[in-house]
């Protein structure tokens, strides 16, 4: 009597009692007098034959069983748990791996899954890894940080420009006296905090803004009044009265002209609407519809005697 199938014995003897199991991953069917190895990813099931392995898994010529490729690795047919290309990630068991979210990758050795680059570091994207941002230089507290562009001065300093500093270099300080925002580029980002309504274009002083123009100081530009407003004597912008309209960027209230069909009444300042049989055009004072001894007879355009 032969061995039952996935056994063997060295004689191959009528009797079972000198049966036993083939070696761990491999097999004997009932036609063959040895027990031979299931090729690369398979395995022996309780028939003794070599089945395929799951999805995911792999098994080579000298293992028991099959095993499921970790995260961040993908199963191959020769048997192999490769690990994902750099900027792309999977799950375990995975047999293909998948583009990591834009301004996201894997840190090799540091991270099992797709994370954006950590503070002070941005994320190379020819690479595919994360950087460490120049001596001096910081990130943005709210990811993704893409490029070393991101990268930035603190404020009081500048990044050189026009010299290739603007892509590696460090962070310079401004000169005494001068101040920047973040994000500075150029030695002309340094410049004086200015009070209210004034600025430095660029001399190291301040100056007083233009009529029309405002400014809450430290480094903000000045900028004209919005339209229907004015700047005030107190240099800040205020809606014109009601009734009256102005353009942008003007300065007092007599800039505010009145809508058609009233005028500005000289002991309040306010607009008024014409008495009857009188008109205005914007910003003009209210005269009669015809001159003096003269109609309108109505639906014309000129006055007759």
């Amino acid at each position: 009597m032969s061995c039952p199938v996935g056994t063997t014995s060295p004689a191959l003897t009528s009797s079972r009692n000198g049966c036993t199991d083939c070696p761990p991953g491999w097999t004997r069917q009932a036609n063959e007098r040895e027990c031979q190895p299931c090729g690369v990813n398979t395995y022996p099931n309780v028939s003794g034959e070599c089945i395929a392995c799951l999805d995911g898994s792999v098994r080579q010529g000298n293992e028991p069983e099959c095993r499921m490729c970790p995260a961040n690795t993908y199963a191959t047919d020769s048997g192999q748990c490769v690990a994902c290309p750099l900027g792309s990630s999977s799950t375990e068991g995975s047999t293909l791996c998948g583009d990591c979210p834009h301004g996201t990758t894997v840190q090799l050795g540091l991270q099992t899954r797709c994370e954006p680059c950590q503070s002070d570091s941005y994320l190379d994207e020819s690479a595919k890894q994360c950087v460490a941002c120049p001596a001096g230089r910081h990130t943005i507290e709210s990811p993704p940080n893409i490029g070393i562009a991101s990268c930035y001065c603190l404020a009081g300093s500048y990044i050189e420009t026009g010299t290739g500093d603007d892509i590696t270099g460090q962070c310079k300080q401004c000169p005494a006296g001068l101040d920047s925002v973040a994000f500075a580029h150029g030695i002309e980002a340094c410049k004086r905090r200015c009070p209210e309504n004034q600025f430095d274009r660029g001399s190291g002083t301040c100056s007083d803004c233009p009529p029309g123009e405002v400014s809450p100081g430290g480094f903000v530009e000045c900028s004209p009044c919005g339209p229907n407003t004015f700047r005030d004597k107190s240099k800040r912008c205020t809606a014109c009265p009601n009734g009256s309209t102005s353009p942008s960027g003007s300065e007092g209230t007599d800039a505010c002209a009145c809508n058609p069909g009233s005028s500005k009444n000289p002991d309040t300042g306010l607009c008024a609407d014409c008495p009857v049989d009188f008109f205005s055009n914007a910003g003009e004072p209210c005269r009669p519809i015809c001159p003096q001894g003269q109609t309108d007879e109505g639906g014309q355009s000129v006055c007759t005697d």
